[in-house]
């Protein structure tokens, strides 16, 4: 049962601090972030159990198969890419310990995948399925701390092909300049060099969402910011996420997020 089914199972916290506190134990059987990369305040162990993706962050990628750990630290975004099939299993955790296991282990922003450890998937699988509840937390801190004990040697980061290099270098310019109201499909094909079309499929095949939706899913994200920040200007909000067309501006975010951005506005502002 568990092959096909999402599993997520949520660990009580208390208010004294720890040295090492488990949050979550999951098992995403299908993963879809829409081509949006993901934000977390806290540190993540991922094991890949089946299929094939690829994560990006702004200082690592690589493809990710059965046996592939990764990582992500607090307060860096991370993309990750379905190819086809994937699932894995995630820890998520804080405390003034986390920091120290990633260092101990060699994990660091720049190499934060390996390979070789399709021999833990049993084990969490196992852990995940058969902890009673009120001990899963031990569960998790286990698993956590054994596969840490477990980790091969450091080794250099895998070489990327040159496709993977211009997807990588093609979402940073995304990411980047994302207020360039003149940043498109063609203009990014011009700098790159590439046909259009064999480059958005380049970046669809990799990130599982072509270019221009992915831009602007970027530009959407930053504009929820701004208006987190307090900024109400609905014109100054547009062209500085790249959109020199308010009207058009509010009918891309409608389409995004189900609310014109005067509402969104009144919604946060909690009126």
């Amino acid at each position: 049962m568990m092959e096909n089914e999402n599993i997520c199972r949520f660990i009580p916290q208390d208010n004294h601090p720890k040295e090492l506190s488990c949050v979550n134990f999951v098992y995403e059987t299908h993963p879809d972030f829409g081509g949006r990369s993901v934000l977390s305040a806290a540190y993540t162990v991922f094991l890949v159990c089946s299929g094939e993706g690829t994560l990006h962050t702004s200082r690592c990628a690589g493809k990710l198969h059965p046996g592939t750990l990764f990582f992500s630290f607090p307060a860096l975004p991370y993309l990750i890419g379905d190819n086809g099939g994937l699932s894995y299993f995630y820890i998520t955790f804080i405390g003034s310990r986390a920091e120290g296991l990633f260092a101990l282990a060699g994990i660091t922003r720049e190499n934060c995948i390996r390979d070789g450890c399709g021999g833990m998937i049993a084990y969490w699988r196992d852990m995940l399925s058969n902890t009673p509840e009120a001990n899963v937390g031990i569960a998790a801190e286990a698993v956590l701390l054994h596969t840490f004990s477990r980790l091969p040697p450091v080794s250099a980061p895998p070489s990327l092909s040159r496709g993977d290099e211009t997807v990588l270098a093609l979402k940073k310019m995304a990411d980047d300049r994302y207020f360039d109201s003149t940043l498109s499909l063609s203009t990014a094909a011009e700098e790159f060099n590439y046909n259009p079309k064999y480059l958005s499929g380049l970046f669809s095949r990799q990130l599982g969402i072509g270019f221009c939706a992915y831009l602007h899913s970027v530009r959407m994200e930053h504009a929820r910011e701004l208006m987190a920040s307090g900024i109400v200007s609905i014109r100054e909000i547009a062209r500085l996420v790249g959109y020199p067309d308010a009207a058009y501006f509010s009918r891309a975010f409608r389409e995004t997020t189900g609310l014109s951005p005067r509402a969104y506005l009144r919604m946060i502002q909690g009126k």
